[in-house]
């Protein structure tokens, strides 16, 4: 060996260092080949990263060391088809291909190729947080998608503006809206918040539903009999009342107390006194560019009145509509339609409300998003809500754009009649002295309950006809030597 030699063997001996492998340590999972290879190799090259400092391949202070040992241990665990890729790939001489940052790089390069910034950068764009997917999953990846997307110092700021805007939770999302300096760490805070509580909460409310029970076994038997009539004519058993079990007999869920009728099945109590509520209120945008319209009374027939009339006080009655004593810009037409059972319905025809009006657009699922979660399903039921639209209470604003005009004015009683009556009154001569207009005091008459209009008598029963206006007709003199004339002349 000559003496220049020397150095290099003596440098090669101080580059080897002995370590010791676990033996019972697992091997790594192949590299797939099937599918997305980027994203296959991305997962593998984690994993290995972890295994070689698992497997003390790789000193952690002293990375340059063991090259050929990483190398044939990495070739080793990516399988036979990667192995096949290795083989037709380009190295310089022997010395690359057994060097491990070399190899990886070029494997990364076959696997991955040139990474397109802007479809990276459209990639997590479009990610949004997955159905029962937790603020931290959903953050994991974020990260994992803005490593290839050349953020450079945005990056925190851009994963919490698409942490925002991608949540599913509305109510989160506003909260978070509302913090004028949010950084990203507040944004991980507060939505993992929010869906802690939320989980909470659903817990509460599972817990103190009151569930009431019925034997199973008994309501196999009661089905049985579906063909069996009982003793009264035309009756079959299982939908007789007078066969039925008492609701007071049905036992809760929660009863420690044994039951000989088996498993049960769940029933939710309900309650049928009073008006369901939502949550809130809701607020009408209306375009302030369009003008108001106050559309005319319609005529309502007078065998449909009282009914109206009695309708109108329950509702009323029951909070869900209110007398309006103050002027207001939109007026709507009363609807009345009949239901089946022969009560009325009282609807409103807000067509031109409806043209200003700003819409929140939510998209209702199709049969093509429910069916998939129908396909194991072999048991239904269904459910109607009661008078669904009053469950929707309107914030004060709101509640005047929906008012609407009825045939008794704004007074359906004679005291609030009285009182509309005073309150118009007061407006009309304080517009009379505003505008420097005279009254006649002698003719002036309040508080009647009928006046002459255009030939008609306005009432508070009603229209009639003027007496005045037929008092020719009435009071005219039938002479015997001129009747006969007169009736052909009025023939």
């Amino acid at each position: 060996m000559s003496d220049h030699d020397e150095p290099t063997t003596s440098m090669a001996s101080q580059e080897v260092k002995v370590i010791q492998i676990p033996l019972n340590f697992p091997m790594l999972p192949q590299l797939a080949m099937t599918g997305n290879q980027a994203t296959n190799w991305k997962r593998f090259y984690r994993s290995w990263n972890n295994y070689e400092i698992a497997a003390r391949l790789r000193d952690p202070n002293n990375p340059s060391t063991n090259k050929e040992l990483r190398t044939a241990t990495l070739l080793t665990c990516i399988g036979a088809d990667a192995l096949d890729v290795f083989d037709g790939l380009d190295f310089a001489n022997e010395d690359e291909r057994n060097n491990i940052d070399i190899v990886v790089s070029k494997l990364e390069k076959y696997f991955i190729g040139e990474t397109n910034e802007t479809y990276e950068r459209y990639c997590f764009d479009k990610r949004d947080q997955k159905s029962h997917e937790t603020v931290d999953a959903y953050f994991a990846a974020l990260r994992t998608l803005a490593k290839t997307c050349n953020f450079g110092n945005l990056e925190d700021n851009l994963i919490r503006v698409r942490i925002i805007m991608g949540i599913k939770d509305n109510a989160t999302r506003k909260k978070l809206l509302e913090v004028s300096k949010l950084t990203l760490q507040q944004s991980i805070d507060t939505v993992g918040s929010c869906e802690k509580t939320a989980k909470l909460l659903e817990s509460i409310k599972n817990e103190g539903e009151q569930v009431l029970a019925v034997g199973k076994e008994q309501y196999k038997e009661q089905r049985k009999r579906v063909e069996k009539r009982d003793e009264k004519k035309n009756h079959f058993a299982v939908v007789c009342n007078a066969q039925r079990r008492p609701f007071s007999q049905r036992k809760s869920v929660n009863d420690d107390t044994e039951s000989s009728e088996g498993e049960y099945i769940a029933l939710v109590e309900t309650k049928e006194e009073g008006q369901g509520t939502l949550p809130g209120t809701l607020h009408l945008e209306i375009d302030e560019s369009i003008s108001p319209v106050q559309l005319p009374t319609r005529r309502i027939s007078l065998a449909v009145k009282d009914k109206l009339k009695a309708e109108l006080n329950r509702l009323v009655d029951m909070n869900v509509i209110a007398p309006v004593d103050t002027p207001t810009t939109w007026i709507s037409a009363i609807v009345v339609t009949f239901k089946k059972n022969g009560d009325i319905r009282l609807c409103i025809d807000p067509k031109p409300l409806n043209k200003a009006l700003k819409r929140n657009r939510y998209p209702s699922p199709t049969i093509d998003d429910i069916l998939p979660y129908l396909a194991q399903a072999r048991c239904f039921a269904v459910l109607d809500a009661k008078n669904g639209f009053w469950h929707v209470r309107l914030d004060e604003p709101s509640s005047y754009a929906t008012t609407f005009g009825t045939p008794w004015g704004r007074g359906t009683t004679d005291e609030e009649a009285y009182l509309d009556h005073d309150k118009n009154l007061k407006g009309l001569m304080e517009r009379c002295r505003e505008k420097g207009l005279k009254l006649n005091p002698d003719k002036i008459q309040l508080q009647l309950k009928e006046v002459s209009y255009m030939g008609h008598r306005i009432t508070s029963n009603g229209l009639k006809i003027d007496p005045e206006k037929t008092k020719a007709i009435r009071e005219f003199i039938w002479e015997e030597h001129v009747h006969g004339k007169a009736l052909d002349e009025i023939r």
